[in-house]
């Protein structure tokens, strides 16, 4: 009886001192790893709705004062563009560079935008990539709100959108 005692204990410490050792091993994200973790993840969601949504719908706005499922897209490529262009090194204010820019990003078909927000994500890859990548936290709650309005959009028109559909199909199996 006090082998098996005593081999419990020794069992239940090499358990509890392998598991604190694999905590140890796994260091904890750093700020600038969360942010560009969020960040892809927006994106993501962002790319996959341009890719998802159905073309004939890409004019459709929920209020004549707002801009269409199309235009939102693209504007969110647009701010992109500018992050991309300035973390490249220009150095224009926000708002010189986005008034520069206007002209190619405006809405014109569901190809161009999704292209074209495609390749403002990569453009930014140096942005979210580096070191102190803090100075895009308001890009990033910017590219949020614009989704949580495009998941009204999806919503107004019967559609589920497509990390709603991904959860609810994770929550089947």
């Amino acid at each position: 009886m006090r082998r098996l005692v005593t081999f419990s204990v020794l069992l239940a410490v090499f358990i509890v001192g392998a598991g604190l050792a694999q905590a140890q091993d796994q260091t904890p994200p750093t700020p600038q790893e969360r942010l560009a973790r969020s960040w892809n993840s927006v994106h993501k969601k962002l790319i996959d709705m341009a890719e998802d949504f159905p073309e004939d719908k890409y004019d459709y706005k929920a209020h004549p004062d707002v801009r269409s499922f199309g235009e939102e897209l693209m504007h969110v490529a647009r701010v992109n563009a500018v992050v991309g262009q300035r973390a490249g090194g220009r150095e224009d204010s926000f708002g010189k560079i986005f008034g520069e820019i206007a002209e190619d990003y405006k809405y014109t078909s569901k190809a161009d935008t999704v292209a074209k927000l495609k390749k403002s994500v990569e453009d930014c890859e140096a942005a979210v990539n580096a070191e102190d990548n803090s100075r895009l936290i308001g890009i990033l709650e910017h590219a949020g709100e614009h989704y949580g309005k495009l998941v009204v959009y999806y919503r107004v028109n019967g559609l589920v959108p497509p990390a709603t559909r991904a959860a609810q199909e994770q929550q089947q199996q």
